[in-house]
């Protein structure tokens, strides 16, 4: 009897030693799964935090999205218009000038005025051209023959110059204009 009480205390011993191995890894792998599952949680609710802030930061960046897109497609319809308008009044100036029309003057300061309401719309290279252009008119305008034949042949040759001035000028501002018109808000113009 004292032979099977030894062995059951041996058997005890070894269950001992393996209840002390096992239980502490037993222990730490109890509070990791549940360290784990409150991070779990902790995480899904930051997630879901963060889900809402996103979603009400992406309706904000739409709507002030969609307030600039009306408001430069507004921008740009009205530029289009105004230069729209300047190039017709420019196109009857220039045709006034090379009839010789009593009313150019007045055709004149309609394109002058034309633009000068609308000059904020465009680039600082488009306004110098246009009113380089309006200069040239203006000077064109001015230049009329007189009776000595010898002012005749130089007011002939300056108004080539300034006819050649006029139209590399009405040229470029068609090619901006025409962008206006077909633009895409990267146009500056």
């Amino acid at each position: 009897m004292v032979c099977n009480k030894l062995i059951d205390i041996d058997i005890w011993i070894e269950v001992i030693k393996l209840l002390v191995l096992i239980v502490p890894f037993g222990l730490l792998y109890l509070r990791w799964k549940n360290t784990t599952k409150t991070q779990i949680k902790k995480l899904e609710k930051i997630k879901s935090e963060f889900s809402s802030d996103l979603q009400l930061l992406k309706h904000s960046l739409e709507k002030e999205n969609i307030s600039y897109r009306i408001q430069f497609e507004f921008l740009h319809q009205k530029r289009a218009e105004s230069a729209i308008e300047i190039y017709q009044k420019r196109q009857g100036l220039k045709n006034a000038i090379q009839k010789e029309e009593n009313d150019i003057d007045n055709r004149l300061n309609e394109v002058r005025k034309t633009f000068q309401e609308s000059e904020i719309y465009y680039s600082i290279e488009f306004c110098t051209d246009i009113k380089e252009l309006l200069r040239l008119f203006e000077r064109k305008r001015m230049e009329t023959p007189k009776e000595n034949p010898e002012d005749k042949e130089l007011i002939k040759t300056i108004s080539l110059e300034i006819e050649n001035k006029i139209t590399v000028l009405t040229e470029r501002i068609d090619r901006n204009i025409k962008k206006i018109l077909s633009a895409h808000e990267t146009y500056v113009i």
